[in-house]
C-alpha cells in the first residue's frame, strides 16, 4: 500500500518537527519513545570510534539499538542538544548539533559535537547514522589530572 504523498512544505515541517521530537525523548531517556519512531526495518549506523563506550555495536537492528540506548542512559544523561544545522532533501535529514551529556555519578558535563543522518518512510525512521565525538565521553570517565587512584 502507498503512503499518503504530502505536500513539500509540509513534508519538510514534519521532518523537522519529527527529528527534533526524536532529539526530545532522547534528552529524556525515552526509548520506547524513540522506537515508536522507528520502523520495523529500522537499521542503526554509529560512524567513527565506537571500540568504547558508550556501548554502541556495528550496524545493528532497532531492538540492539534500544538496548544500547538503555546501557547508554545507565551511565550518562543527555541534557540537551542545540541544532546548529539541519538539512532536509527529500526523505532525509542530516544536522549539525552539539549535546550536552553528563556522567552519572561524576557529575562531569561534556559538549559534545555529533553530526546525525536520518532516513524516513511512511513517516518511520528506517535509517539513522551518528557520527559522535565519543572521545569527549571518554574524558568524562577519567579521573582527574593529578588525583590519586
Amino acid at each position: 500500500m502507498r503512503s499518503t504523498i504530502l505536500p513539500a512544505k509540509t513534508r519538510r515541517a514534519f521532518l523537522e518537527w519529527a527529528v527534533r521530537e526524536i532529539l526530545d525523548l532522547r534528552a529524556r531517556g525515552d526509548v520506547e519513545a524513540i522506537l515508536a519512531s522507528a520502523g520495523p526495518d529500522f537499521v542503526y549506523s554509529p560512524c567513527g570510534e565506537w571500540s568504547k563506550a558508550p556501548y554502541v555495536p556495528d550496524r545493528c537492528d532497532r531492538v540492539t539499538f534500544a538496548e544500547a540506548l538503555r546501557l547508554f542512559n545507565v551511565e550518562y544523561e543527555v541534557l540537551d542538544s542545540k541544532i546548529h544545522e539541519l538539512l532536509i532533501e527529500g526523505d532525509r535529514v542530516a544536522l549539525d548539533r552539539i549535546a550536552r551529556t553528563r556522567i552519572r555519578g561524576a557529575g562531569g558535563v561534556a559538549t559534545v559535537d555529533a553530526w546525525d543522518h536520518f532516513r524516513f518512510r511512511d513517516n518511520q525512521v528506517i535509517e539513522f547514522a551518528a557520527y559522535l565525538d565519543t572521545a569527549k565521553l571518554l574524558k568524562l570517565s577519567e579521573p582527574a589530572f593529578g588525583a590519586d587512584g
